[in-house]
């Protein structure tokens, strides 16, 4: 069966393995251009025992449109490194599936922890991409069903978060 991670809470979790992601630890992040952004630190775990973990960086954008906001947060796996590092964990989960069928697995394991969220205020969407030229150089394609945008860039996988109700303390006042 293949891999297939589905959200659970605030963690993803694949039926067939029992490996879990739970949401990772963030980290602010400057790049080497000034830009900011953010560190994500996955464990990848089964039962109780890590077996492997995943650091990839990202960026978060405020997005305004119609009148509402939208904070949009990236997973950047465009290296060959990061695309290396999760085909070593195809080993540790005991995945059959083919290299590219399990990385957009994992990728949409990764996006899928922060679906269950539900104490945001605004919509959140969450996108897992890599490139055209980093698969390449794996040897390997691009998978029929997902999209390809401008420049190259791969979307693996992405979740959107609906926007909560304002979150209240026990005097009923808005947090």
């Amino acid at each position: 069966m293949p891999t297939d991670f589905k959200p659970r809470g605030t963690s993803s979790f694949d039926q067939e393995s029992g490996v879990h992601i739970p949401m990772p630890r963030i980290l602010p992040h400057t790049f080497q251009d000034g830009r900011e952004g953010v560190e994500y630190q996955f464990s990848i775990r089964k039962g109780g025992e890590l077996i492997d973990g995943l650091g990839v960086f990202g960026t978060e954008d405020v997005i305004e449109a119609s009148g509402r906001r939208e904070w949009a947060f990236s997973i950047d796996l465009s290296s060959e490194s990061a695309l290396r590092s999760m085909l070593r964990s195809k080993e540790r989960i005991g995945s059959a599936d083919d290299d590219i069928t399990f990385l957009t697995a994992l990728a949409r394991g990764l996006v899928n922890v922060f679906a269950g969220q539900d104490d945001n205020r605004n919509n959140m969407s969450y996108a897992a991409f890599t490139s055209v030229e980093a698969l390449s150089a794996l040897g390997l394609p691009v998978p029929a069903s997902v999209r390809v945008m401008a420049q190259g860039t791969v979307v693996l996988a992405e979740v959107h978060v609906p926007a909560h109700r304002a979150v209240t303390n026990r005097g009923g006042h808005a947090l």
